[in-house]
């Protein structure tokens, strides 16, 4: 189970943004527009790849998205999450 990507997943985003900013770093989620330059191009399953790739290589369990634009209740809203 990878309980600790959730009780950490700010962090793990807060990595993910850093990694994908980095000029050195190796994906194709830069896009080109000759009028507005280059800008970063990226969804959550992207983020989830990242996961598994990088810290979750020898686990069975494997980091996935339960469900896609979802309206938390009450007691949902006090777990950790992001946006994207």
């Amino acid at each position: 189970m990878c309980t600790f990507i959730g009780e950490n997943l700010i962090y793990y985003q807060i990595e993910f943004d850093l990694w994908l900013s980095d000029p050195v770093s190796n994906h194709n989620h830069w896009i080109h527009d000759a009028e507005q330059g280059d800008a970063l191009c990226f969804g959550s399953d992207d983020f989830v790849d990242w996961l598994n790739r990088n810290f979750i290589k020898k686990s069975m369990k494997k980091v996935k998205i339960v469900a896609y634009c979802i309206h938390p209740t009450a007691e949902e809203r006090k777990l950790p999450h992001i946006n994207f």
